[in-house]
């Protein structure tokens, strides 16, 4: 092989060499660079959590990176629906959480809000209502009222202005198996870090 041919042969090799180290390199990077679920916000936080913000709803909430997310649009809900899907690392296959925003015009105290809202369109065409298992907790930096109340367990409503926020753990819908205590505290960690964008405009 003469020295012309030596020589390109040598720069091919030299490039084929140049191309698989950039491949390994940028591939190892992409890797290693966070990935955060779907979202019209995605925002990746210093703890590998994401952050979903819904800026016309005027909520911002934070989820772990195994946790699957999805938004879908409701019939007769002016703002998006929420679903979060945990992981099966929390007992169940199908645990989900759900957030969702319910207009409150007249800005009814919670006792009414629920048994006029939430209680009618469970309990639609019962007899009788049942009892108001309500508790006031803490919730982050928000005051939340507290209903464990099938299908949802537990559920909190967050009243805020004209609007309430309802964040609900699901009972599994095909096997009717309640949530396991992992699934409860990973829905209790995520649901305090809701934050209201404009919380100190209002009540």
């Amino acid at each position: 092989m003469n020295t012309k041919y030596r020589f390109l042969f040598g720069l091919l090799l030299l490039g084929v060499i140049v191309l698989f180290i950039l491949h390994n390199t940028l591939s190892t990077q992409a890797r290693t660079i966070p990935r955060p679920q779907p979202s019209p916000t995605p925002e990746v936080l210093p703890n590998g959590w994401y952050r979903y913000t819904d800026k016309a709803a005027g909520y911002a909430i934070s989820y772990p990176s195994t946790v699957r997310f999805s938004i879908s649009r409701d019939a007769g809900l002016e703002f998006p629906k929420i679903r979060l899907f945990l992981p099966r690392s929390t007992g169940f296959a199908n645990q989900v959480a759900t957030i969702t925003v319910y207009p409150n015009p007249e800005r009814l105290l919670p006792e009414q809000f629920l048994l006029q809202n939430i209680y009618q369109r469970i309990y639609r065409g019962a007899m009788k209502l049942p009892s108001l298992p309500l508790q006031e907790i803490q919730s982050g930096q928000n005051m939340a009222y507290q209903v464990d109340l099938e299908p949802f367990l537990p559920a909190l409503y967050i009243f805020h202005k004209d609007k309430v926020y309802f964040l609900a753990l699901h009972m599994d819908m095909l096997s009717g198996t309640p949530p396991t205590l992992k699934a409860r505290e990973m829905f209790f960690e995520i649901a305090a870090t809701f934050t209201l964008l404009d919380k100190d405009n209002g009540r």
